[in-house]
């Protein structure tokens, strides 16, 4: 490596010389605030006052005059932000490139406005793409030249003109590569750049000294981790080999060394730049890297601060990573006094709000004794900017550096004339200014606490220092915090007697905390008191104890009022929201029951009016049965597969071409929304025929449409589908049978709340794939759910009967299951009843606060079904037995038993009588939980707990019965009859029973009494109960066929229960003429009578 004075000159300058990072700021350039006196332009005004110092308002200027042609204003409104506040990479950009635009050949491009604009640039942040454009902007010109030298075209003056800018050029590429080379990720984009004019110098003066130069920038280069290092290694190589290829392998070998040693650093760094990348430059993620490159010995400060630049770069208004930064440097680093002032004026300069950086600028300049910066500079520049005067706690820190460095100067001249003077007034109008700009003041009072150290610890003058403390102390007198700040002032500067007379003070005026007090003054008496003076102590503090408790508990009591008070009143709220909410959901309800009925009855008149025109219309050469009647659909047709753009009228547009239409009807769901098929009915059925004779299917809309025959024939191609829930969707159906063969269309009418069974139709594209998808049938595609699946044959459609089926016949197949626990959820009684059979459905019945009765109803498909789950009667589930019934809520008790003739219309069956209800019970809570078994028509309160119920259906009322009956209502359990049952007698029920049921015998001993009544096992009482199914052996026998069955081969077995034999025989009957639990009660303890 050579020696010689013309090679590295980077490498040699001396460590004063060597620039830094973080001075890039001239001398100039750090004076506060100048003002742009380069601008002659007599309609330029600056900002002043408060408004030179508001960031906002220097960007809105410069936008100004950006969009004016007044390009010294421009430049002087540049000049005045950046006095006081860094520019932005962006706002930089915009500035430089408007200077560049006045740069002509010729122009010393190393010290000309562009490169004084570029240097100043990059000492606000490390912009390392303004560091490479600066040098690229510096290179050019010389590349041009060294280009002419190569060619041999360069007069003698280019020759030397090149040497001696080469060595210009290379100050500031130090200055570059010290202020970048760690930068771990962007770091090439400014040393390629340097090594392009190094290699293109060493080309055109290809000696020795230059390649010694040369090789030792890369070999500087590799001894730095970054992440082009395998570049850098590999463009070193060729230059060896043109260059040094004799020595090539030892100087590969070394470089190889260096390389593998910066590749192992780098592997350990790339996780923690992966992070910064995945957290976009996060404020954690860089804490975290810079804490990493602390831990390492030995700790490269270089590294450690370019990583603060780097943060600095993203986070420019974080005080505290600014204070971290600055005193790291200043504590580690051994930075030059020029270093310190410039790093401390680039702080302030972006967070001007923060204290604590105006405090360590006032003592930076304090300790180096700038020329143009005072610590009196610093404060008056702080307050001027103002932007620390939004913050009480902000501004009390920069008054507390100020009053400390006035205390440091009075203790460097102490006997100065009226220099103690000058340290009381400077305290109290730090304090007063405070107060004039937050009337509030410092809830801390940290000036008023500095001032009385001062006064005590400097001025000597604790009377004085005492003072200050009155405020806080009156202000905050109920907290142990500044009591207990104050005592240890007084210990440290007062007397015994004084630290005592406060102890007492605070021990009667403190609320907040005052077990520290009384611990704290106990505590110091133990140490510095009397015998007397504990005792006192110990007195004073229980006694004070004792007051605080009665207190305490008087306030606990006072709260606990209160809070009952406002918890009534609560409720009260509460409630009367809830009852005008369902008062207001009833009478919506009945509003929207009265809209729908008259929605109904004006579309059957319009209908009826609409089909008597027709008939009227209709010429008589259209009926072609012998009844006269139009033969509506052989006169009709089906298309299906229409395009959601398609119109009525295209529809008729189209079809009216083949004959004379009657009527069309797009089909729609429930919500109004078309579905893709529609009716077309011809006046004739040869227009039908005719339709359908070219084909079944048209263009229509410019898609292809399906047409179909309607008629009552069999339909091979055509499944009719039901048995499935409404909340099947076509969707699913075609996902269900698309397996077997191409579907043409699916007709599936929407469900309806009204509509008792689901049905759709399913067209197949060839009558095989029809066929194939009958096996379908039966398979439960729902859960419990069998399918339904048949050829479409509408002529064997059963005639309706004129009367309904009977709900008798119906809820055959539903079961009354009680004294199930109330937290069981539906799921568990589905998987309990669902081994029996197919479930339709599983309803459990709910109070008026949507909690569980303990009862509801089970509904199978098969009658069967049903009463083959009748074995789960008395079944254990929890920590209850089951109580399994058929739910047969219609028929009469006594209907046709021969006791006394009922009214002859229903209105006894549709009134419940309602007792033991609860005292705060009122009509509406029972309407509301009435009414969930069908309208209620009227409810009426009556003393002593009982109400009348009247329904408007007296099926609903007989449901209501079985329900409500036994449950629980607002806490209490109620008692529910029907009216009609409340005016039988005991006895006439009981004859009336004897008709239906063969005779019962119970024997007491040796006494035999006949009771003409039948007492299904699961409904008796339940000590009797276990005593059959005891003396059975088995389960009691719930289901009332097996009952009957058993009475014509076992009536007269007796069933011995504790000396009592029981003779029962059950008929079908049963069932019907007992309605309730309570009936079988009451019957079976008549019959317990001698």
């Amino acid at each position: 490596m050579a020696d010689s004075d013309s090679g590295s000159e980077f490498s040699l300058m001396s460590e004063d010389e060597m620039p830094v990072q973080s001075t890039a700021v001239d001398e100039e350039d750090d004076v506060p605030a100048q003002d742009a006196t380069d601008c002659d332009d007599a309609h330029y005004q600056g900002l002043e006052g408060k408004e030179r110092y508001q960031y906002d308002a220097h960007v809105m200027r410069i936008g100004r005059y950006q969009s004016s042609a007044d390009k010294k204003a421009l430049e002087a409104s540049r000049r005045d932000m950046h006095a006081v506040f860094p520019l932005t990479e962006a706002l930089w950009r915009e500035w430089i490139t408007d200077c560049r635009q006045k740069v002509v050949d010729g122009d010393d491009r190393l010290s000309d406005d562009t490169a004084s604009l570029y240097r100043t640039a990059v000492g606000d942040y490390q912009y390392v793409d303004l560091w490479k454009e600066w040098l690229e902007y510096m290179i050019e010109p010389e590349h041009e030249r060294m280009e002419e030298i190569q060619a041999g075209k360069a007069q003698p003056c280019t020759v030397s003109g090149v040497q001696r800018n080469a060595k210009r050029l290379r100050v500031c590429f130090a200055e570059a590569i010290a202020a970048t080379q760690y930068h771990v990720t962007k770091s090439h984009l400014v040393w390629d750049v340097i090594a392009s004019y190094e290699e293109a110098y060493m080309k055109t003066f290809p000696t020795g000294e230059n390649f010694a130069r040369l090789k030792q920038l890369y070999m500087e280069r590799l001894a730095i981790c970054h992440a082009a290092i395998e570049d850098t290694f590999s463009r070193f190589s060729p230059l060896v080999t043109q260059y040094c290829n004799q020595q090539y392998e030892a100087i590969m070998v070394e470089a190889n060394t260096v390389k593998q040693a910066s590749e192992r650093a780098l592997a350990a760094r790339e996780p923690f730049e992966a992070r910064l990348t995945f957290s976009s430059n996060a404020r954690g993620a860089f804490s975290a890297y810079i804490s990493f490159e602390k831990r390492q010995r030995p700790v490269n400060h270089d590294v450690v601060r370019t990583l603060y630049e780097r943060a600095l770069v993203i986070h420019c208004l974080d005080a505290a990573l600014w204070e971290e930064y600055l005193l790291y440097t200043i504590s580690q680093t051994a930075p030059s006094p020029f270093e310190i002032k410039a790093l401390c004026l680039r702080a302030v300069r972006n967070c001007p709000w923060s204290g604590d950086l105006w405090g360590h600028f006032m003592r930076a300049t304090e300790t180096h004794s700038y020329e143009t910066w005072t610590p009196e500079d610093v404060y008056k520049y702080a307050m001027d900017f103002g932007a620390v005067e939004a913050s009480v706690d902000e501004l009390a820190k920069l008054f507390v550096a100020k009053g400390s460095y006035e205390i440091r100067r009075y203790q460097r001249e102490p006997n100065a004339p009226s220099s103690q003077s000058h340290l009381r007034l400077a305290l109290d109008q730090l304090i007063s200014i405070l107060q004039t700009k937050f009337p509030d003041g410092d809830t801390q009072f940290r000036l008023h606490k500095f001032a009385a150290e001062a006064h005590a610890a400097v001025l000597k003058d604790i009377e004085s220092a005492r003072k200050y403390w009155e405020e806080p102390l009156k202000k905050r007198s109920a907290e142990a915090e500044i009591w207990l700040e104050y005592i240890l002032f007084e210990r440290l500067y007062g007397t015994l007697e004084k630290v005592q007379a406060v102890f007492k003070q605070a021990c009667f005026r403190v609320g907040d905390w005052p077990d520290r007090i009384f611990a704290a003054w106990i505590s110091f008496e133990q140490q510095h008191g009397t015998a007397d003076s504990i005792n006192l102590a110990y007195a004073r503090t229980r006694h004070q104890a004792s007051v605080l408790a009665s207190r305490l508990d008087a306030a606990e009591a006072e709260a606990q009022a209160l809070a009952t008070v406002e918890e009534e009143q609560r409720q009260r709220k509460q409630a009367k929201q809830q009852a005008a909410k369902a008062l207001k959901k009833d009478i919506q309800k009945k509003e929207k029951m009265e809209k729908r009925k008259q929605q109904e009855a004006v579309q059957d008149e319009t209908q009826e009016r609409e089909t008597k025109r027709a008939r009227q219309d209709e010429p008589k050469s259209t009926d072609t049965s012998a009844t006269g009647k139009r033969d509506k659909k052989a006169c009709s047709i089906l298309v299906s597969q229409l395009p959601a753009s398609i119109t009525e009228e295209a529809i008729v547009e189209h079809f009216s071409q083949t004959g004379e239409i009657k009527n069309v009807l797009v089909v729609r769901d429930q919500d109004g929304s078309r579905k893709d098929y529609a009716y077309v009915e011809f006046a004739e059925p040869t227009a039908a025929e005719k339709a359908l004779s070219g084909g079944d299917t048209a263009i229509l809309g410019g898609e292809t449409v399906h047409m179909h025959r309607v008629s009552r024939d069999e339909d091979p191609k055509t499944l009719y589908v039901c048995n499935f829930s409404k909340q099947m969707t076509e969707a699913r159906l075609r996902e269900v049978f698309s397996p077997h063969g191409k579907i043409v269309s699916i007709r599936m009418p929407a469900a309806r709340s009204d509509r008792a069974r689901q049905f759709a139709y399913v067209e197949f594209a060839e009558e095989a794939f029809a066929r194939a998808a009958l096996a379908l049938n039966g398979q439960p595609v729902e859960e419990h759910r069998p399918l339904s699946v048949a050829i479409s044959n509408p002529s064997r459609k059963k005639a309706r009967s004129p009367t309904r089926r009977t709900r008798l016949e119906r809820d055959a197949r539903v079961l009354f299951v009680a004294n199930f626990p109330r937290t069981a959820e539906k799921e568990e009684l589905v998987a309990l009843f669902g081994q029996y059979g197919y479930l339709k459905d599983v309803r459990i019945l709910k109070d008026a606060h949507g909690q569980s009765k303990g009862c509801g109803f089970v509904e199978f498909y098969a009658e069967a079904s049903a009463r083959a789950a009748l074995a789960l009667n008395d079944y254990k589930m929890g920590d209850r037995h089951l109580s399994v019934v058929t739910a047969d809520p219609d028929k009469r008790a006594n209907a046709g038993r021969g006791t006394r003739p009922l009214a002859e219309d229903d209105t006894l069956q549709r009134v419940l009588r309602v007792t033991r209800l609860p005292e705060h019970v009122t009509e509406e809570t029972l309407r509301k939980s009435f009414a969930e078994y069908g309208e209620v028509v009227k409810v009426k309160l009556f003393g002593g707990g009982g109400a009348i119920v009247k329904y408007g259906d007296a099926q609903d009322a007989n449901r209501a019965v079985l329900g409500m009956h036994d449950r629980e209502l607002d806490g209490q359990r109620i008692s529910v009859v029907s009216a009609q049952r409340s005016a039988l007698d005991v006895s006439g029920a009981t004859a009336s029973l004897s008709a239906a049921t063969t005779t019962t015998s119970v024997t007491h001993g040796d006494t035999s009494t006949p009771a003409s009544f039948a007492v299904p096992t699961a409904l008796m009482p339940r000590r009797v109960q276990r005593r059959v199914v005891a003396s059975t052996g088995g389960r009691p026998r719930p289901r009332l066929a097996k009952h009957a069955a058993a009475a014509s081969t076992s009536a007269d077995t007796p069933a011995k229960v504790a000396g009592t034999t029981m003779s029962v025989a059950v008929s079908d009957t049963t069932g019907d003429a007992l309605q309730s639990n309570d009936d079988f009660r009451k019957l079976f303890l008549a019959s317990r009578q001698p």
